[in-house]
């Protein structure tokens, strides 16, 4: 396939080196000074890409960061409030039981006095009946 270029009333190959003559941003420019435009131009638009490829690698990089942060945060308030709960529950049960136990012993220094007196009451009805008795 051959390449041609358009130039004011000529028609050139773009393999041959021939000075092209026009106004470009009002400067005259051969052939080769049009190759190193375009490779200022591409090396120009390599800049733009390296340029938008670094802004969007550090836009990446602090959203990362930014992501751990509150991942860490997160999981850390999640094991402070499990931690606080099972504190709270192990508190919980030891007062429980505690009171628990003071109870069954409450219940039974009823029961052993309750026995007691009985015991005493049957004693002196014994022998409140045996002086009667006689």
């Amino acid at each position: 396939m051959l390449a041609f270029v358009r130039w004011p009333g000529k028609i050139r190959h773009k393999s041959l080196r021939l000075v092209l003559r026009g106004p470009i941003n009002n400067r005259y420019f051969s052939s080769s000074s049009s190759s190193s435009s375009s490779s200022s131009s591409s090396s120009s638009s390599r800049r733009i890409v390296v340029v938008v490829v670094l802004k969007v690698v550090v836009v990446v990089v602090v959203v990362l960061v930014i992501v751990v942060v509150i991942v860490r945060v997160v999981v850390v308030v999640v094991v402070v409030v499990v931690i606080v709960v099972v504190v709270v529950v192990v508190v919980v049960v030891v007062v429980v039981v505690v009171v628990v136990e003071v109870v069954i012993i409450v219940v039974l220094v009823v029961v052993v006095v309750g026995l007691v007196v009985v015991g005493v009451v049957e004693v002196v009805l014994e022998v409140v009946v045996v002086l009667v008795v006689e």
